[in-house]
Formats: structure tokens, C-alpha cells, sequence
């Protein structure tokens, strides 16, 4: 038996773990916690806050940015809280004003949760007495656990508002924008 190169003994796993996460990628969509790709948020005391998302024997964790800037913009529908590249924030209805997400599995694959690993950081326009993070990393504004939607490809879209009638965008002045 030969000794088999390093790349052809195991390049089978690399293009098998592109695939898998490939596919993983492309889970879930309803706006419900529906679907079998479930997302949670944990958190270790002295490192960054990761989400972990799971699609059949797949694992992906990101870890969220240790510093997590929200700041005001003007867009069409009025003055927004936006993420620090200029995504519009949304708050789920369901969630109320509380500290844990009603948002997952293929829910939290469509509107991702805002997540930092340290305390947030109010940028222009924002009320730092109304910046807070809940205990699962998920930065909150005006009580409201914030997301993303996956349907804003650039900033200051605002195509998740109102979706469903339990999507809507936060204001700074903590309100939600109906």
C-alpha cells in the first residue's frame, strides 16, 4: 500500500463539508418557528456570543462581532434604527417586549437575529438608555429584540416591514413603526 497524498486522501471531506454547508445555507424560510433547521444563541463568559444553526447532521456557528453598533437612518417610511452597515432593525411581535426569541428554526434562517458579544454601542441618533443585550447575546432597542431580514440585500431597504403583520421596524425613539 502507497502513501496517498495528503489533498487526495482527504478532499473528499472538504467537498463534502462545502456541500453540507452549502445546503445548510439554504434552510428554512416561513416566518414561523416551523422547518427543522433550529437556531439558538449561547453564550460563554469570556467569549464572543455565537449562533449555532443545525440542518440535519450539519452544525454551523458564527460568532457575533464583539462591538455591535446601532445608529439612526432616514429612509422613505421615516427615521429607522439600522444596523452599523445600514440595515433596517425589525422587531418580531410575538417576541413583546420580553428577552427570548419566539423567532426560530426557519424563522431565524430569514430574519437573523442581531447578536453581539459585548455591550452594544449606541451610534448617531440612537438613546444608549435604550441600547441594552438580552442574556442570549441578542441586542435589544426600546425593549424590542432586534433582527435583520434576509429579503434587505442593501441598506435602507425596508422589505420585511409589516410582513405578515408581525414584522416592523423599531424608530429611535423605541417605538415600532407600524
Amino acid at each position: 500500500m502507497g502513501v496517498v497524498p495528503m489533498n487526495r486522501k482527504f478532499g473528499w471531506l472538504a467537498g463534502a463539508l462545502v456541500l453540507t454547508l452549502a445546503l445548510a445555507a439554504c434552510g428554512g424560510g416561513d416566518d414561523n418557528s416551523s422547518g427543522n433547521v433550529s437556531s439558538k444563541a449561547t453564550t460563554t463568559t469570556g467569549a464572543p456570543a455565537a449562533t449555532t444553526t443545525t440542518s440535519g447532521a450539519t452544525t454551523t456557528t458564527t460568532t457575533a462581532p464583539a462591538a455591535v453598533t446601532v445608529k439612526a437612518a432616514t429612509v422613505s417610511l421615516g427615521n429607522i434604527v439600522v444596523s452599523s452597515d445600514g440595515k433596517t432593525l425589525y422587531a418580531f411581535m410575538p417576541d413583546g417586549t420580553g428577552t427570548t426569541s419566539m423567532c426560530t428554526g426557519g424563522c431565524a434562517g430569514t430574519w437573523p437575529p442581531l447578536m453581539a458579544s459585548g455591550q452594544p454601542v449606541a451610534g448617531s441618533g440612537i438613546d444608549a438608555s435604550k441600547l441594552s443585550k438580552a442574556p442570549s447575546g441578542q441586542v435589544t432597542y426600546g425593549g424590542h429584540l432586534l433582527y435583520n431580514f434576509s429579503g434587505d440585500t442593501a441598506p435602507g431597504q425596508t422589505n420585511g416591514q409589516a410582513l405578515g403583520n408581525v414584522w416592523h421596524i423599531v424608530a429611535p425613539s423605541g417605538d415600532i413603526i407600524s
